[in-house]
């Protein structure tokens, strides 16, 4: 019951309480294996400073990475297939406890990495987030908006909110890491809902959520969030889109102060890839993923015209 209380009632990050919790700094110089497995679309243990844990951390480091909520690898439907879409998970573990445990080097090499993109598509990767991740930083507009605590992160009460909206991409980008939101706003009281939201939206400004994150507003000033991890693929002729909102009421729990927020601007960092991944290993599209694509933001084409940045930066082509 303390454990429960604390957790959902201390909202102050360094008190005791979460200072125990931040595994982050504990990871400096470990030099302890890792086998990770972490889905990047889960509401539950969410990719919240994944990729920070992984710079971090020193030692060797294998993962499975994918858009599934929280199961494992060797969890199945009602039909059998497996829900991350990968078969071999135990092989692959009992493999690295094989190395790690008894010494015994195994005969069949794993990739290091494995991940699945919002395409269902597997590739391997050397290391996670990829060496190749470069962030580029757009401007954030100004607006504001009403700390009400009705929105939603997809569906018909999704389109509230300060909204920047990169161009079309003319070519395929391909984003993967942890981006970081810089968002300077004013209240008159404080404890005010901040939520960032990235989207990737379709010719039609319909789609899918990419990651978020949110923040209490406790002062006036800017605020810093670092996005949830996650690898995803956009399209040529797709847009970039971020939301500054009070709530994502489908996925949190929000105490509204029913105040207005002013939102003065700040910027949005996200890692793209410089190199296309165009080989992929075995595996098939996690179960889940066709239900998380389904869920949408759809933006009003006034919002699209009035939100559309022409300096957000875009990534370079992809070599």
């Amino acid at each position: 019951v303390l454990n429960w209380a604390e957790q959902a009632g201390g909202d102050d990050h360094y008190s005791p309480y979460w200072r125990a919790r931040d595994l982050i700094p504990g990871a400096a110089g470990s030099d302890v294996p890792l086998f990770l497995t972490q889905g990047l679309t889960e509401n539950n243990t969410v990719a919240d400073g994944m990729a920070q844990y992984l710079e971090n951390h020193a030692g060797y480091e294998r993962a499975w990475l994918g858009p599934w909520d929280h199961v494992r690898g060797n969890e199945t439907d009602e039909s059998g297939r497996l829900l991350m879409g990968r078969a071999g998970w135990f092989d692959e573990v009992m493999r690295f406890y094989d190395r790690f445990l008894k010494g015994v080097e195994p005969a069949t090499e794993d990739p290091m990495v494995a991940v699945q993109t919002n395409d269902g598509r597997w590739r391997a990767e050397p290391a996670w987030p990829p060496a190749d991740a470069t962030t580029y930083t757009s401007a954030l507009r100004p607006g504001g908006y009403t700390d009400d605590g009705t929105a939603n992160s997809t569906g018909s009460s999704a389109t509230t909110g300060v909204w920047t909206i990169s161009p079309p991409l003319p070519y395929d980008a391909h984003l993967a890491g942890s981006g970081r939101a810089v968002v300077d706003v004013s209240t008159t009281l404080p404890r005010a809902n901040l939520v960032v939201d990235v989207y990737d939206l379709d010719e039609n400004g319909r789609g899918p959520l990419i990651t978020r994150q949110g923040h209490l507003i406790r002062s006036n000033g800017p605020i810093e969030l670092d996005l949830w991890s996650a690898d995803w693929k956009l399209a040529a002729g797709h847009r970039i889109a971020i939301r500054v909102t009070d709530a994502n009421t489908d996925w949190w729990l929000h105490v509204p102060t029913k105040q207005a927020v002013t939102v003065h601007g700040g910027s949005i960092s996200l890692p793209f890839l410089g190199t296309a991944r165009t080989a992929t290993i075995d595996g098939a599209p996690g179960t889940q993923l066709p239900s998380y694509l389904a869920r949408r933001v759809t933006v009003p084409a006034s919002t699209l015209q009035s939100s559309t940045s022409e300096d957000f930066t875009l990534p370079p082509p992809m070599k």
